[in-house]
């Protein structure tokens, strides 16, 4: 039997072109058993944080780490009490690569809840790794309020068409003690990301209030950013395969509340890093049938010996250094 041999080392991912453009279809099986550690979902990286404080303020600033994976995405929730209509103009991010500021889009749509409690979420695709500044600034001319702003960084995002649903938030504005966003649109894999706002009536309780999401929720932030005046406070959190969000609020008031989500997607072709330091041989008996990226880093060896032919499908890409 004929034995083909394939080896790289260091900053490179196999593609079609290595192979000659032999195509065929996915081996599951051969996956499965090679690459236990492929992610099928989009992979949480880092949150953080940040509030205005006990004063009011036009602008909101804090700092987020991005971390090194591949196919990257930063999603930024901004709860805002918009006791006089106030609104976001922008979102910006300055990264370690960014000579200066750069724009953040806004997802469609925001929750507004009466001028008691407003959310909105923006997102930045492939955001340089390390640390990045947000910037959340109100409309020109809007009174300065309390606000606060929470940010996921993600890996192993669709760098296309990172979310579902035509990047279109799904809302719910509510009051009492529990919120909840239902019927997101949401597929296998998909990690959905939520924000909330929360105003406690001014007076009552102020600005005393906590809120949680529910258990099967991974917390993101929730932080409280009231004032003598009144109580407001903000969170952020996610959860794989989600089709509802919803959060318990503890408080003496009758708080008022607005909330948006929207899922995630992981990318159509998936990809693999191997661990540093280490050197592989793979021995397949028959064909090496390949649909994912694989990343080899450069202080690491990766060989395939294959009885068969080594086949790679075609939207894995070309071989690049990065």
């Amino acid at each position: 039997a004929k034995c083909l041999a394939y080896s790289r080392k260091g900053n490179a991912s196999i593609s079609a072109r290595s192979f000659n453009n032999d195509i065929t279809r996915l081996n599951e099986i051969l996956l499965v058993r090679l690459l236990k550690d492929v992610k099928r979902h989009p992979v949480f990286d880092a949150a953080s944080s940040g509030i205005t404080g006990l004063s009011s303020s036009t602008i909101l600033q804090w700092n987020h780490t991005v971390g090194s994976g591949n196919s990257r995405l930063l999603v930024v929730g901004v709860s805002i009490n918009n006791s006089a209509s106030q609104t976001i103009a922008s979102v910006t991010d300055k990264g370690p690569t960014d000579l200066t500021p750069v724009n953040m889009t806004k997802l469609v749509g925001s929750s507004t809840n009466g001028t008691s409690a407003r959310v909105e979420m923006w997102y930045r695709i492939n955001p340089p790794s390390g640390e990045n500044n947000i910037t959340a600034a109100l409309a020109s001319g809007d009174a300065a309020t309390i606000m606060v702003g929470g940010a996921t960084s993600w890996s192993n995002v669709d760098q296309f068409t990172p979310f579902e649903n035509n990047n279109i938030l799904s809302t719910n504005t509510g009051t009492g003690l529990s919120t909840n966003v239902g019927s997101i649109p949401t597929r296998t894999n998909d990690v959905v990301v939520d924000t909330v706002g929360i105003y406690f009536l001014a007076g009552v309780n102020s600005p005393i209030g906590s809120a949680s999401p529910d258990p099967s929720q991974t917390i993101d932030w929730s932080l409280d950013a009231g004032n003598s005046a009144q109580g407001f406070r903000g969170g952020g959190s996610h959860k794989i395969n989600a089709s509802s969000m919803s959060w318990s609020v503890s408080t003496l008031a009758t708080p008022i509340w607005a909330q948006a989500a929207i899922s995630i997607k992981p990318p159509t072709l998936f990809s693999y890093t191997f661990p540093s330091g280490q050197n592989y041989v793979i021995l397949i008996k028959g064909n090496l049938i390949i649909n994912t990226q694989l990343h080899v880093p450069t202080d690491s060896t990766v060989t395939f010996i294959v009885s068969g032919d080594i086949i790679v499908t075609q939207n894995v890409g070309e071989t690049t250094t990065s």
